[in-house]
């Protein structure tokens, strides 16, 4: 009887726990209902978070850079709206008023837009917020001091910004426990000074000596016998054959001129395809897509790679100059670099356990081939 008891205790407690942790439903209005549809007709996209939570995901990655006012004032009808994700977008300080009445929000993304401090005072109310990436933008140490209320606040993202060590340990003090990440500095590259040949020194060549010319001792004349003189008859003239000519066919210059134009054309094409390639990369391994309750990444770190190299080779096959393969390399170790850092930023989850190894070993990879091409 007592552990009938207890075993109906137990499990009592279980369905409790259970119905706790189970999200309250979430209605929307006449107005939210009209937003979403809003939302999906400017090509955003609204998911809810898992199967069993009806909290809002919104994001407006996708929109290939066409963002205005219309796309975010609809947001504040959503009842629910807990992740926005606006990075790579034009989104400006006076865009973010919009962003004031959202204050469920828990993450928001904001990276590679026009933000700068003046945009981070409408973020003031925003107290729930857990998240922030601010990564690529124009903020600094002042505009921090919006962000010093939002006890909440757990990651903070602001490599390649304004922001310098000082302005983040000044946070870290207004809010305990913020995981502020800052980036990696450059790791400066080595250098490899080639080591020039010593002049050959010049040997002396001996002088020749003077040669003593003997006098050659002097002939005897012989005195010519008078002979008879017989004419000889004159030989006749060869006559000349006229020479073939053979005529080499030169190549018509103009189309030596168009062939050359023609390959430079497919080079430059070249190069902006595989420019366009690897920021399409760079986007889609920084999105996400939602599979019932399963959050997986739409592209991978060894894609933005790839497209990398391929625009790297591009630009070398496009000049033989020294400097402009130098140049070109230069570029390869800064994406390289940026893409070591946003791998450390995805979480684990998301990705293979060597994916930090083989971003590490791009990034190597990367400074081994500058520091060769430097070292020609």
């Amino acid at each position: 009887m007592y552990k009938l008891t207890s075993f109906t205790l137990l499990f009592a407690l279980m369905i409790g726990s259970a119905v706790a942790q189970t999200p309250a439903p979430i209605v929307q209005t006449e107005a939210g209902k009209k937003a979403l549809t809003k939302i999906r007709q400017l090509g955003g996209l609204a998911l809810e978070l898992a199967q069993n939570d009806q909290h809002l995901e919104v994001s407006y990655i996708q929109n290939d850079g066409k963002l205005t006012d219309e796309h975010l004032v609809v947001l504040k009808d959503l009842k629910g709206l807990v992740h926005l994700d606006l990075r790579g977008q034009p989104v400006t300080d006076a865009h973010l008023v919009h962003l004031k009445p959202l204050t469920e929000l828990t993450h928001l993304h904001l990276e590679n837009t026009k933000i700068t401090d003046k945009g981070l005072e409408n973020l003031k109310d925003l107290v729930n917020l857990e998240y922030l990436n601010l990564y690529g933008t124009a903020v600094s140490d002042a505009g921090l001091a919006n962000l010093e209320g939002l006890k909440k606040l757990k990651h903070l993202y602001l490599w390649q910004t304004k922001v310098t060590e000082a302005g983040a340990a000044r946070l870290k003090k207004a809010i305990p426990g913020v995981d502020i990440n800052l980036g990696i500095k450059d790791e400066p590259q080595p250098v490899i000074v080639a080591k020039k040949p010593e002049p050959k020194k010049e040997e002396k060549k001996p002088e020749p000596a003077a040669v003593v010319k003997k006098p050659e001792p002097k002939k005897e004349e012989k005195k010519p016998e008078p002979a008879a003189v017989v004419k000889k008859p004159e030989p006749k003239k060869e006559e000349k054959k006229p020479e073939l000519k053979v005529e080499v066919k030169k190549p018509e210059p103009a189309k030596e001129t168009k062939i050359a134009d023609d390959m430079a054309a497919v080079l430059k094409a070249r190069v902006t395809v595989a420019e366009k390639g690897y920021h399409e990369a760079w986007e889609d391994f920084g999105r996400t897509q939602r599979f019932g309750n399963v959050l997986i990444l739409v592209g991978k770190p060894e894609d933005v790679y790839t497209w990398s190299i391929r625009w790297l080779k591009a630009q070398r096959d496009l000049s033989t100059k020294h400097e402009d393969h130098v140049a070109a390399l230069e570029a390869h170790l800064k994406r390289m670099s940026e893409l070591q850092n946003r791998v450390k930023q995805v979480s684990k989850d998301l990705l293979p356990p060597r994916a930090e190894s083989e971003a590490e070993w791009y990034r190597l990879e990367a400074q081994l081939w500058l520091a060769k091409e430097k070292a020609r």
